[in-house]
């Protein structure tokens, strides 16, 4: 009977990260809200395309990063422009606003909260 040999993941180095500045997990800022007492910083992001979507589907990436350090510590996105976002006062919450609107008919807006501890929004 032959021995079972198992191969385990080569590891890896990371030199450099492409894109290596302040909030590039967003992209170009557009919008910035300010957590004083916990020490955050929500950004969010323009609304880019998204390879491997339905017909490069859009998002809107929305970063929260400690201010000490502009650390991202978790990224959700929202499927419209953002235009408004804001702390909860004492709750681990933040708030985001998003919308579009064609100029004619189509009006299209969502409203979502982030709770980074728990990991998932709720729209």
């Amino acid at each position: 009977m032959a021995a079972k040999t198992t191969t385990t993941p080569a590891s890896f180095r990371i030199d450099r990260i492409l894109g290596d500045r302040p909030f590039a997990e967003v992209g170009e800022p557009a919008l910035t809200v300010r957590d004083e007492n916990r020490g955050l910083l929500a950004v969010a992001g323009t609304r880019t395309a998204v390879a491997g979507m339905p017909d490069f589907g859009f998002i809107t990436p929305v970063g929260v990063y400690r201010v000490e350090d502009l650390t991202c510590t978790t990224l959700p996105h929202a499927h419209h422009p953002v235009h408004a976002m804001a702390f909860h006062p004492t709750l681990p919450v933040l708030a985001v606003g998003s919308g579009a609107y064609d100029g004619a008919t189509s009006r299209r807006e969502s409203c979502f909260s982030w709770a980074w501890r728990r990991g998932a929004p709720r729209r």
